[in-house]
């Protein structure tokens, strides 16, 4: 047998494989620099935390706690919480977050860029939109936005990393 025949045979069964194994990689690659944890202020006396596993294929996941005193009691409290997934429709990020466990609605991705994600949700009652953006001095900004029967409402969130809870 010729030399050439077998080359040309081993190419023809090995590319599919190949090709395979060098997939594009996910959108949510887009979404690592939130990777972390995050700490800053949601206001007086109040602290928001923000906690996100790296991407992993089609999810990521986060969680939020905002903390503050609660009466004249010891504190600080567990005032609210979310859980957040992010995952991949089609080729792109869609958010969708879980304020206090409750079911969700999906927030389409409208703007991708380096450290930069905004998904969005016209029909949403508050907010319409959501963005993180990566910041000097290894920080990290939230944002919401959207109208509501008062008006226009934004709120932003600037946290900086810390050390993430429980790691060694």
């Amino acid at each position: 047998m010729r030399i050439d025949i077998v080359v040309t045979a081993v190419v023809v069964v090995c590319w599919p494989a190949a090709a395979a194994a060098q997939q594009a990689p996910s959108p949510l690659e887009g979404a690592a620099f939130m990777a972390g944890c995050w700490r800053g202020s949601a206001g007086p006396n109040r602290i928001i935390e923000e906690y996100y596993l790296p991407p992993a294929g089609n999810l990521m996941q986060g969680m939020t706690r905002y903390l503050g005193p609660r009466g004249n009691l010891p504190g600080p409290f567990t005032l609210d919480f979310e859980f957040t997934l992010l995952d991949v429709d089609h080729n792109t990020i869609r958010l969708r977050p879980h304020p206090r466990g409750q079911p969700s609605v999906a927030f389409a991705e409208k703007e991708r860029a380096t450290g930069r994600l905004l998904w969005e949700n016209a029909a949403h009652d508050f907010p319409q939109r959501i963005m993180y953006t990566a910041s000097a001095g290894d920080s990290l900004v939230a944002r919401i936005e959207g109208n509501t029967p008062n008006g226009n409402r934004v709120i932003e969130w600037r946290m900086g990393r810390v050390s993430c809870p429980g790691a060694r």
